[in-house]
């Protein structure tokens, strides 16, 4: 996890110190519309909250001005379990929007992401044969903070690049039906992100 964070931020670093190199480069117009994926190490702190995974998610990059990006993604995880009739579902949806600006064939972002995920799961309990009752797990994510970015444009349509970012969040962890006495499970906490983002434009 950490040789992740220092490729990733080493990326970034690089790219941001080629800026000046590559104003000596042909422009590159703004691209318009680009769909992408956004690749994120395993984050202990989602082990630790939720037990589960996250899916990497598909990104789709919109560029309506030269100095604005909205970036919405969304990502998704369904499974079924034969042995013991287990099902779980996970969705996710994020949210960005940032400022721009381009260095020739270097983009350098900075703005906002926010994200919610869930993830359901459900499985057959027997309590006594033939009385059976159906548990149901549910979890609730919520993310959002200040993100930072940088792409460098291998091809005219083709880009790689890098995010890091502060984020706070809450989860919620909630389980029906409710035993005696349960009460949902709560949780705030900070934590870094960081990704490494793959794009094509059109």
């Amino acid at each position: 996890m950490k040789l992740t964070r220092i490729l990733i931020f080493g990326a970034v670093v690089f790219l941001s110190a080629t800026v000046s190199y590559s104003q000596t480069d042909n422009p590159l117009a703004i691209k318009k519309f680009g769909v992408g994926i956004h690749i994120e190490h395993y984050k202990l702190i989602d082990r630790e909250i939720s037990d589960y995974e996250p899916s990497n998610k598909i990104v789709l990059t919109v560029s309506p001005k030269h100095w604005l990006r909205i970036e919405p993604e969304f990502g998704f995880k369904i499974r079924n379990q034969e042995i013991d009739d287990t099902r779980s579902n996970e969705f996710y949806f994020g949210l960005g929007a940032f400022w721009m600006k381009q260095y020739n064939r270097i983009y350098v972002y900075g703005g906002i992401r926010a994200e919610y995920a869930s993830y359901t799961d459900e499985y057959l309990q027997y309590l006594s044969p033939p009385v059976s009752v159906i548990i149901k797990h549910k979890r609730h994510r919520y993310k959002f903070g200040p993100t930072v970015g940088c792409e460098y444009f291998l091809t005219d349509r083709f880009s790689i690049g890098g995010e890091i970012g502060v984020k706070y969040g809450y989860y919620m962890y909630t389980r029906d039906p409710r035993p005696e006495g349960y009460t949902d499970t709560r949780i705030h906490y900070f934590t870094s992100d960081n990704g490494l983002l793959i794009r094509f434009y059109f």
